[in-house]
């Protein structure tokens, strides 16, 4: 009887941290996924979901607080990603840019013709990744040479940031981007940054009226 109770007891031991070792793979192969630019279905669950940010999506979007995209870099067959990113940061001034790489993986490693995959580059932290993406506005970069570096953004806030933009070009508003994974705006130069957290958002914002700031 004792053995019969002492083999019952390692095992509701044993189940529940193999189940947590499950999960936690789960979510960490989850957090690494890549996708492909967003589609008509995540447009219409956005749509639908919008409210939903600060609970599924949010969720999303920590897993990726530390990546950095890097969008029309050229991209050559058998390349090594980790030594693609290394040479973005050099590219933009950075001493020591493999020092901050933590994983480095193309989107699709059959890219189409003419049209390099995204590379998506997950930084050791948010310090890094705060550094990479101040350094690629500071250079101007995106004047200079023909790829771009945004920060990694989920689908929805990809999305938000999207119809964002829409929004602010139909309504005279000359600021939109992201900072720190947050959707921004601003009407003029030296007006007020507002922060866009949900589609509804946009539908309360006046032009020429103070809004909530940031």
């Amino acid at each position: 009887m004792a053995c019969l109770f002492l083999t019952l007891f390692l095992v509701s031991i044993i189940y529940p941290l193999r189940a947590q070792e499950s999960q936690q793979t789960t979510v960490n192969n989850a957090s690494w996924k890549l996708e492909n630019n967003t589609s008509e279905h995540t447009t219409q669950y956005f749509m639908t979901n919008s409210k939903l940010v600060d609970s599924e999506f949010d969720g999303e979007q920590r897993t990726r607080l530390n990546n950095i995209i890097v969008h029309n870099y050229p991209q050559l067959e058998n390349e090594n990603p980790l030594d693609v990113a290394a040479e973005v940061g050099r590219e933009m001034g950075l001493m020591y840019p493999q020092d901050d790489i933590a994983l480095a993986r193309r989107i699709s490693m059959k890219p189409k013709v003419g049209r390099p995959s995204p590379l998506v580059v997950r930084l050791k932290d948010r310090k890094a990744r705060i550094r990479w993406t101040t350094q690629f506005r500071k250079r101007k970069l995106h004047q200079a040479k023909q790829w771009i570096l945004t920060e990694h953004l989920s689908s929805y806030n990809r999305e938000l940031l999207r119809q964002a933009r829409e929004w602010a070009r139909n309504n005279g508003w000359k600021y939109c981007w992201s900072q720190d994974c947050r959707v921004l705006l601003r009407e003029v130069e030296s007006g007020n940054v507002v922060r866009v957290k949900k589609l509804e958002d946009l539908q309360k914002l006046k032009p020429g009226v103070s809004n909530n700031t940031v």
